[in-house]
């Protein structure tokens, strides 16, 4: 679980082997699909994943597509993949519709010994999602990030 008071302290609960297995299953079954995949139900979905195939170099115009569809239907968070490399991204739908990457996982550099790949690997699979654990790392790195400080602190 991702722990905000300390970030290098990550209890997951979840073998390394068992939380990579679930990541590439769920890059496997969408390999190939060019489609937007909800998770949770329509009603009340607060992630999307707009999976582009395989090889194709991720670009702002599938970033806007994906924000754009995302924003009409209200939903916070969009993770946008071709399968070797994902970016998670939060959608802002507060007067003009705005996104910011959280972060990026590329399987071709994932290294799994690396804790924090780790951690942000766990905010993907089924018990992080469960959890809304995004939504805790988001909260965090909000908290700690310079510009929402120096924004209250003038």
């Amino acid at each position: 679980m991702f722990n905000p008071q300390n970030p290098r302290q990550f209890q997951a609960g979840i073998s390394m082997v068992e939380l990579v297995v679930t990541i590439v299953i769920l890059a496997i079954a969408l390999l190939g699909v060019s489609q937007a995949i909800q998770w949770g139900t329509r009603r009340n979905a607060e992630t999307m994943i707009e999976v582009k195939a395989i090889g194709l170099e991720l670009s702002s115009k599938h970033l806007k597509q994906a924000v754009n569809y995302a924003s009409r239907e209200g939903i916070k968070w969009v993770v946008l993949t071709n399968g070797m490399k994902w970016e998670i991204h939060r959608v802002s739908l507060e007067d003009k519709v705005q996104n910011e990457k959280i972060f990026t996982i590329d399987f071709t550099d994932l290294n799994p010994k690396h804790k924090e790949q780790q951690e942000l690997l766990f905010l993907l699979c089924k018990r992080g999602v469960q959890k809304d654990l995004i939504g805790d790392y988001y909260e965090y790195k909000q908290s700690v990030n310079r510009h929402p400080i120096g924004a209250l602190l003038l």
